[in-house]
């Protein structure tokens, strides 16, 4: 579970089943006034916020409890990215700055950011979610009034 102080300090906490340890101040540095995603893959647990700099940032890590991190390409958004695991590959999905929802992937390396086909009505209000479940890939968000 990760959160953010007043601040925009991130700090997270873990639960081994029996309760939630005490939370922990990131070691990043990073300040975010959005919602911190995280997803888990078969190696490694990832973490992904936009920075008060509207600068996407990735950390995880495989195994130690410090997080090691860096910015994803330039990729500017006024909200927060949603992150998920799905057919082998990390998604992640964004609002770009057009108002359009964008998105890319991790395999070894980070692909480009492509638009997300489809109507008008991809376009978002704010940040969106992202889950996989039964073999397919969910994204939900809200729409800007008409």
């Amino acid at each position: 579970m990760t959160h953010t102080a007043g601040d925009g300090s991130i700090y997270h906490q873990s639960n081994s089943g029996t309760g939630f340890g005490s939370a922990v101040g990131d070691n990043m540095n990073w300040r975010t006034d959005s919602p911190v995603t995280m997803a888990s893959t078969p190696t490694r647990l990832w973490r992904v916020v936009r920075g008060t700099d509207n600068k996407i940032y990735t950390s995880g890590h495989a195994g130690s409890y410090r997080f090691g991190g860096e910015e994803i390409k330039n990729w500017p958004t006024p909200h927060g990215p949603a992150l998920a695991y799905h057919a082998n590959r990390l998604w992640l999905f964004l609002r770009g700055t057009d108002g359009f929802m964008k998105a890319a992937t991790h395999a070894s390396s980070w692909s480009g950011l492509q638009d997300v086909s489809g109507p008008q009505s991809n376009r978002l209000a704010s940040e969106p979610a992202a889950a996989s479940h039964n073999g397919k890939l969910y994204v939900m968000y809200s729409r800007p009034a008409p």
